[in-house]
């Protein structure tokens, strides 16, 4: 805070430094002034830590509930029941000896200057204490006290919201905000923890060690799933993300010039404007409300890009638009999690169960194996054991769980343990990491390969999969073309809208095959061609079923002729699988 303040204190270090540095190299001179630069960086961050922890502190002391709570560096950013929201975290530890700010036992401001050994009271203009709770003195409003340095480096106090300061005295003396030596952090708490089975939120103070836990309510919330980070569109471009809520009474969209935003119960649609000026950043607001008159505002940072797409410069991508009978594109616009159409949740809005494994046995950058402790993660999670001939399997329906890797290295496959790889069979599971850069999983030991003669036949160590093949369901008794959603078959029954299948084709008569490889000309040494014949494997979700007629969520990707024998069939598979943050 104040940052002029800060920079006219260091400023008037120079003419001293210039004074006694006259003589030395250039070079150490701006060594100098550059390591005073950082200096003023590091403060400027400090102070605005420091004077943030202590509204923090008295917003929590309020009767505001706590509706929301996210992580950030040392800490976490709070939401407050009225809408408010600021950081509460430990703080960096500064070049600087910052007064440890509390409250006393009749609940008024107190400080130490001398790390803690003695306190004394923060008093207004008029010499009364200063309450730490939201109160009025003489029908006033009590603000949360404002600390900076003075332009001859000492603290100042405000109780106005910055307007007037005064200075922290101690003993009747001003106290120094840079003595000979000594660090210190840059907040009123010492640690803040929050223990999300729990609901708590918990503090500790760096003057006297009291803990404070506070709950936390965590079922009022708008979650808007992928959008986490800045959203970068194109001119007019229109984004669809999923959206996840709960106890939302009202919802108000507050957004920038030219920006089309609707909300409906699970989706969010974006419209970016269709002009601008020039590139741009802003940001969408959606205030919620709760029955009880609670209040959150959600956030969504966005970038608006002076151009759009050129998708009509593009030869093939008119041939493909315009349906030419010359276009080689496929359809794959409804590839992805849940077609293309939202973006992949983020994983903190699942409500899943979080496994850390490092509370299950594993030790990061230890060079021992920590199978043992991810399998004891898959049995707390409620996994089965079974054994396949070629892995050990562990498998249960809906896992609803994210298994934690934190920072550093982790083994998950060691000496004596390989060439069996680990098999999970489930569906709502997500292995994370620390971060791409940060945590990372490797086998210890490579698996042998089954086959020398076959470099592919190596077992992997670890595998996500459904334990069982394809099955026929229904033959396909109508041709459909490619680029079409619906295919007659024989019978529906059995199949329901939201089921995933398989239209597959499988046929070694030599006129499909020519007709496949044309303009080119089978050859005798294309024997897995001629033995196994033309192999189609196109997957689908179910849409709707109408009598003996299947429609696809997608476009059906390749011809389809009934006389080939084209067949639908039963595809089982897991859903929500994802790994993430990790190398």
């Amino acid at each position: 805070m104040k940052n002029m303040t800060i920079k006219r204190l260091f400023l008037g270090f120079f003419p001293c430094l210039l004074l006694f540095c006259g003589c030395t190299d250039t070079d150490d001179l701006r060594a100098d002034v550059d390591s005073l630069k950082k200096r003023i960086v590091e403060l400027e961050r400090g102070m605005e830590q420091f004077n943030t922890s202590i509204e923090s502190l008295s917003y929590l002391l309020s009767d505001k509930r706590i509706v929301g709570i996210s992580p950030v560096d040392k800490g976490y950013r709070v939401e407050f029941s009225d809408g408010h929201s600021l950081s509460v975290v430990s703080g960096d530890v500064q070049d600087a000896l910052f007064p440890r700010i509390g409250i006393n036992a009749d609940g008024n401001w107190i400080y130490s200057t001398d790390k803690g050994q003695n306190y004394a009271l923060l008093t207004d203009a008029g010499g009364h204490p200063v309450s730490a709770y939201p109160a009025s003195t003489g029908g006033t409003p009590v603000k949360s006290p404002q600390m900076r340095i003075s332009a001859d480096g000492y603290w100042q106090v405000s109780y106005d919201g910055g307007s007037t300061y005064t200075d922290l005295l101690n003993g009747g003396q001003r106290v120094a905000a840079f003595p000979s030596s000594g660090t210190s952090a840059a907040s009123v708490f010492s640690s803040v923890h929050y223990d999300a089975a729990k609901q708590l939120l918990s503090v500790t103070l760096a003057a006297g060690g009291k803990r404070l836990e506070l709950p936390v309510l965590n079922t009022f919330f708008l979650h808007i799933k992928g959008a986490g980070e800045e959203q970068v569109f194109p001119l007019g471009e229109l984004r669809c993300y999923e959206v996840e809520q709960s106890e939302v009474n009202e919802a108000m969209i507050q957004a920038p010039e030219g920006w089309e935003v609707k909300l409906t119960e699970d989706e969010l649609r974006i419209q970016a404007p269709r002009k601008t000026d020039a590139e741009r950043k802003e940001e969408i607001r959606i205030v919620i409300t709760s029955p009880q008159d609670f209040i959150r505002i959600v956030k969504m940072d966005v970038k608006l890009l002076s151009t759009g797409f050129y998708e009509n410069a593009c030869t093939a991508w008119n041939e493909f638009a315009n349906k030419q009978s010359g276009n080689v594109l496929l359809d794959f616009s409804y590839a992805g999690y849940k077609h293309g159409e939202v973006s992949p949740p983020d994983v903190n809005t699942l409500n899943y169960k979080i496994y850390d494994i490092t509370q299950y046995g594993a030790v990061a950058n230890d060079g021992i194996s920590d199978r043992a402790a991810f399998i004891r993660v898959l049995e707390a999670m409620g996994a089965k054991r079974g054994k396949d001939s070629d892995a050990i399997r562990y498998q249960m329906g809906s896992a609803n769980a994210i298994i934690y890797f934190p920072e550093g290295e982790f083994i998950l496959q060691g000496a004596g343990e390989n060439n069996t790889p680990l098999r999970l069979t489930m569906n709502n599971l997500i292995i994370k990491g620390a971060g791409r850069d940060k945590t990372t999983i490797r086998m210890a030991v490579e698996n042998t390969l089954t086959d020398p003669s076959k470099l592919w036949s190596s077992p992997v160590m670890l595998e996500i999969k459904h334990n069982s093949g394809l099955s026929d369901l229904t033959d396909v008794t109508g041709d459909a073309a490619k680029g079409s959603f619906s295919v007659e078959v024989s019978s529906a029954a059995g199949i329901s809208a939201g089921d995933w299948v398989c239209l597959h084709l499988k046929n070694t008569d030599p006129v499909l095959i020519r007709k496949e490889l044309h303009p080119y000309t089978p050859q005798a040494y294309m024997t897995n061609l001629h033995n196994v014949g033309v192999q189609v494997y196109d997957y689908h979700q179910v849409k709707t079923v109408s009598g003996n007629t299947l429609t696809f969520v997608e476009p059906i990707m390749h011809e389809v002729e009934a006389q080939w024998g084209w067949k639908i069939q039963k595809y089982p598979h897991y859903e929500n699988i994802g790994v993430e943050d990790l190398a």
